[in-house]
């Protein structure tokens, strides 16, 4: 699929589960329900936006629509396009954070718990992921990021154990 960018001046920022918009920001006519963790639902309650049907900003914006929910409605898709989205955030530990939690939900979501998994699967992940964490962007966080990796370190190894 060929690469085209069309920056809609969204306002977003980066929370805890990725790039989000930032909703006081946005128009008033947009309705958020986000009463499933995992799901947030998006709608327009007003008229529709003033983009002439047949104009080049509709042809463009309606083709690229297309082409979004076609490449990535198909099952699994969804992760390549959370990829995408990650391939983009301001500093590397975020997407290293994401694997982090990620292999906390797979573990958890385990049928048969295996003595060590924990340590195994997560540890590695972990470590990796602080030893990108951008400690001299966040100069307030730089004495607590090493008590955090001892006390994240023992839950893991205590997890493995349990």
């Amino acid at each position: 699929m060929e690469s085209r960018y069309i920056h809609l001046g969204v306002p977003h920022c980066w929370y805890r589960w990725g790039d989000e918009v930032v909703r006081i920001l946005m128009p008033k006519a947009i309705s958020w329900v986000h009463e499933d963790p995992s799901k947030t639902t998006v709608t327009w309650e007003a008229d529709p936006p003033d983009v002439p049907e047949g104009s080049t900003t509709h042809e463009v914006l309606a083709q690229r629509i297309a082409e979004l929910v076609h490449t990535f409605a198909a099952p699994g898709a969804i992760e390549e396009l959370v990829n995408i989205v990650y391939s983009y955030a301001p500093f590397p530990f975020q997407d290293a954070y994401r694997q982090v939690r990620n292999a906390f939900i797979d573990i958890r979501g385990a049928e048969v718990l295996l003595t060590g998994l924990t340590e195994a699967v997560v540890g590695p992940v972990f470590k990796r992921a602080m030893d990108v964490f951008p400690v001299q962007d966040f100069p307030d966080l730089k004495g607590r990021s090493e008590p955090f990796r001892a006390v994240m370190s023992a839950w893991s190894e205590r997890m493995s154990k349990a």
